[in-house]
């Protein structure tokens, strides 16, 4: 029994063209949707914890040269630090909104970035 060398070569072209439009109906949508909200949670992270540190340097360089003065001001130089500690544990733990290892954000990152 002989077969055509056509139909052999049309097989795996077909099934290649039938996956590549699976990966853009089903898999594209998900992976842009599932990167998206991780670049979003881990900007929102992200900040707080950089700009915790810069406003307790600012408020402590006022506490210290008395133009802010009072319990209250000693309380945020208390808090900003703990509010900032806090927000770094979120950016490490954060993906997909599972406790994860700050690793698994970077294998993720590298994921996006190579496509595999």
């Amino acid at each position: 029994m002989k077969t055509d060398p056509q139909t052999l070569d049309e097989e795996p072209r077909k099934a290649l063209a039938s996956f590549i439009r699976k990966l853009e109906a089903e898999f594209y949508p998900w992976y842009e949707r599932v990167s998206r909200r991780a670049y979003y949670g881990w900007l929102i992270t992200w900040w707080p914890a950089v700009l915790a540190g810069f406003c307790t340097t600012v408020v402590g360089i006022l506490v210290q040269n008395e133009i802010l003065g009072g319990p209250w001001a000693k309380s945020v130089l208390l808090i900003l630090p703990a509010f900032g500690s806090l927000a770094a544990v979120l950016l490490s733990c954060f993906i997909d909104g599972k406790a994860a290892t700050l690793t698994r954000w970077y294998r993720f990152a590298h994921l996006n970035r190579t496509g595999r």
